[in-house]
């Protein structure tokens, strides 16, 4: 509609990855795969691998792989702002695809 503004697919992506975070039941992988395609979530994915590398990163992130689910833990939620940041997809991991 006139005066709405279009999101591309990364903007739509990371504005779940924003909503979803910051809601108790996290973030589904499984979600975004059916939502924007299995490209999407495998990125998502490689995202939440190289964060979990982080020995702090256990203290802020529940993930559960059988579901493939993330979680915000309490102390999570105090610093969401940072672990979202780092989970955001950006135009260059579609630029050879």
């Amino acid at each position: 509609t006139e005066g709405s503004e279009r999101l591309s697919l990364v903007q739509q992506i990371n504005e779940e990855i924003m909503l979803h975070l910051r809601m108790r039941e996290g973030l589904s992988i499984r979600e975004i795969a059916l939502q924007f395609g299995r490209h999407c979530a495998d990125i998502l994915k490689q995202n939440i691998s190289e964060l979990m590398q982080d020995k702090n990163a256990a203290r802020y992130i529940y993930n559960a792989e059988q579901d493939e689910r993330i979680r915000l833990t309490t102390q999570g939620f105090l610093v969401s702002d940072n672990i979202i940041s780092q989970l955001l997809l950006n135009e260059t991991d579609f630029a050879a695809k």
